[in-house]
């Protein structure tokens, strides 16, 4: 997660949360000390496998659509 360090040094103090849709998304945040929201999308091929490996990775919500990326902060995080 060499980038996303980068990126947090650059940023001291500041609040991130990583939001993916693959494993990979996931196990980079988890390396990075960074929560996870996964984006999971109803017809997505393997839809129930990325959620079972979301959810073994730490994922602290896992949406249909990042279009409930507002409401699952809120509710996560209280933003």
């Amino acid at each position: 997660p060499d980038g996303l360090l980068r990126i947090l040094a650059r940023h001291p103090g500041a609040d991130a949360v990583y939001v993916g849709d693959t494993i990979d998304d996931a196990r980079s945040a988890r390396a990075a000390s960074l929560p996870f929201i996964g984006i999971a999308a109803a017809d997505a091929p393997h839809r129930d496998e990325t959620i079972d490996l979301f959810e073994a990775e730490g994922a602290r919500a896992i949406l249909e659509s990042v279009n409930e990326l507002e409401q699952a902060l809120e509710h996560v995080y209280g933003a």
